[in-house]
């Protein structure tokens, strides 16, 4: 057992350690629209979805499943945050990707003054990453998509993006990396080349670009057919903008999400898929 199983061990047997996660309304000036908290023996604590004041970016719903629909009768955070508070206030919370959820908190903790964020963040991530053997990203992090780690260990190739199923599948990653015999970076394949899912593009049909805007404008869900990162790059048609925007759902919750303003050749050049 290497150094950074023995610390996610030791995170797994503290009863001072929890488990969350939040899904939001996008990553800067976000609000969170679904928070979750779970302990290590995998009891749900809390789950609960907000409403944060404003419509979800399609790309939210996509990527999530939660619609504004679901959210327009639910609570505020700031109508939650006493209950809140009083399960994680002091507390060790371990997240994936620790950086993004622990600054929303913070966040939304300081719309409510009368409430002082207290609690320590961990990222499960960080120590999973290190202790595979991966290297830092560019942006000098040790990172690895949840979908990822969970395919990596055999327990799943599929991720459903809410916040209690994160809380649950984060928990297994660490069990099944706490348990694994002699981690080695060859486990952690380049998902970005070798799909998780491959897709039949035989059986999709394939569009000009002008038809790929038509159908997106009705409604169709579009692809170009290009893997990144596991995932689809999707047409987006932005109302009333002189311009397109490949934007790759996959990333829409992640502080390294890529957005693609194409130039014309690009666009054009391209032959799009219906979903």
């Amino acid at each position: 057992m290497n150094t950074d199983q023995k610390t996610m061990k030791t995170l797994l047997e503290d009863p001072n350690c929890l488990i969350l996660d939040t899904e939001t309304t996008g990553i800067t000036n976000a609000r969170i629209i679904e928070l979750s908290v779970i302990d290590m023996g995998g009891n749900t604590l809390y789950s609960q979805m907000f409403n944060p004041g404003f419509s979800l970016d399609p790309v939210i719903t996509q990527l999530t499943g939660i619609t504004d629909a679901m959210l327009a009768t639910m609570p505020h955070f700031a109508d939650e945050i006493a209950k809140i508070d009083a399960i994680i206030g002091g507390k060790t919370i371990v997240c994936w990707n620790a950086s993004f959820d622990i600054r929303q908190l913070e966040e939304e903790y300081a719309r409510c003054p009368a409430y002082r964020f207290m609690s320590k963040g961990v990222d499960a991530m960080a120590i999973y990453a290190r202790g595979m053997g991966l290297k830092m990203n560019r942006y000098g992090n040790y990172a690895r998509k949840l979908v990822y780690a969970k395919a990596d260990l055999g327990i799943g190739d599929s991720q459903e993006h809410r916040s209690l199923s994160d809380c649950l599948d984060t928990l297994a990653v660490m069990k099944a990396f706490v348990n694994l015999t002699n981690p080695d970076p060859s486990m952690c394949p380049d998902y970005k080349k070798v799909p998780m899912k491959p897709v039949a593009v035989e059986t999709k049909k394939t569009l000009t670009f002008i038809d790929a805007v038509k159908a997106a404008l009705e409604g169709k869900r579009m692809t170009n057919g290009v893997y990144t990162n596991g995932e689809y790059e999707e047409l987006t048609i932005i109302m009333g903008c002189p311009f397109m925007l490949i934007q790759r759902p996959g990333q829409a919750n992640s502080a390294s999400r890529l957005t693609k303003t194409p130039t014309t050749d690009d666009v054009l050049s391209t032959e799009w898929r219906e979903m």
